[in-house]
């Protein structure tokens, strides 16, 4: 693959978060390329360093605490030593993700459509109106039943594959050449599991963007290729690049993991952080400001002075 044809490259890339107590190695020594109209699958048990490496390729683990070397390139810009007003205007526009469980990366407070339309008039020259207008298109685009109505209502509102839908829909508002899936299907239900990878993909040939998938589990069935139904697999453990898997090899690595999925990894339980920054790195992802929530107290009742 020639260097202008590659919409994503990463060479030795190592992310470490440091404490006071200890220096976590989440991420060491990945390397991958991935081109437009292609889809790389990464494989993993929980805790091998699939979440921190897509993170990494929108510079969204927690800043202080993270240390990222190496080379990272996305859509001709280098990550690594990007500013945060830089990273702003990538975050949404170049890149943006979808993830894994909408009911907490969605806005509870804000309809679906005031999201979406936030999104736009954050990165492009447009009226409310046209906005409102691209919203209810994409809407549509995702397949959205009544989409005129669903821009009126709160995430709350709409089934768990509804909000997926939503999600996609916000992070495709635009047009990024690259989209990240942080397992987008783990809360739905097998049906709309299948109608959400067959919608990614669809969106992707329409699209012709590049994509990158975060799946714990190998898909088995006579017409998958690859065991994540993507392009290309690269398997992960213990934050270290594995073999390239074929489908007996990804049936193994889950039969066996190394870092077990019940427990909490020392790499997940340091990148993990407080709800709020949690929060803040949601609408970082989208380039927006993120927005105070409104305390309450136990009992439903809201704090003195609120």
């Amino acid at each position: 693959m020639s260097d202008a044809g590659k919409l994503v490259e990463a060479r030795d890339l190592d992310v470490r978060f440091v404490t006071r107590d200890a220096t976590i190695r989440a991420v060491n020594g990945v390397s991958f390329d991935l081109a437009a109209r292609e889809t790389l699958c990464i494989l993993g048990e929980s805790g091998s360093g699939k979440s921190v490496t897509l993170r990494a390729l929108m510079r969204l683990n927690p800043p202080r605490r993270t240390v990222i070397e190496g080379s990272l390139r996305v859509g001709g810009h280098d990550l690594i030593a990007a500013k945060e007003r830089t990273l702003s205007d990538i975050r949404g526009s170049v890149v943006s993700m979808i993830f894994q469980e909408p009911m907490t990366a969605l806005d509870p407070v804000f309809t679906i459509g005031r999201q979406i339309r936030e999104t736009i008039l954050r990165h492009e020259p447009v009226s409310r109106a046209e906005a409102d207008h691209r919203a209810l298109e994409l809407l549509e685009l995702v397949q959205i039943p009544s989409a005129r109505r669903r821009l009126d209502a709160y995430p709350h509102e709409l089934s768990g594959g509804l909000r997926q839908r939503a999600m996609i829909a916000i992070a495709l508002s635009c047009r990024p050449k690259l989209l990240l899936a942080d397992e987008p299907t783990t809360a739905l239900d097998a049906t709309v599991q299948i109608q959400i990878l067959l919608l990614l993909k669809r969106l992707q040939a329409e699209l012709g963007m590049g994509g990158d998938l975060r799946d714990p589990r190998p898909r088995r069935g006579r017409r998958d290729r690859r065991p994540g139904g993507g392009d290309v697999c690269r398997a992960l453990r213990g934050g270290r690049p594995g073999e390239r898997p074929d489908a007996r090899t990804a049936a193994s690595l889950h039969a066996r993991p190394a870092g077990g999925h019940g427990a909490r990894p020392a790499a997940r339980a340091a990148a993990d952080h407080h709800p709020r920054r949690a929060a803040q790195s949601r609408a970082s992802a989208a380039g927006l400001r993120f927005r105070a929530p409104l305390l309450v107290r136990r009992g439903g009742l809201p704090p003195r002075g609120a």
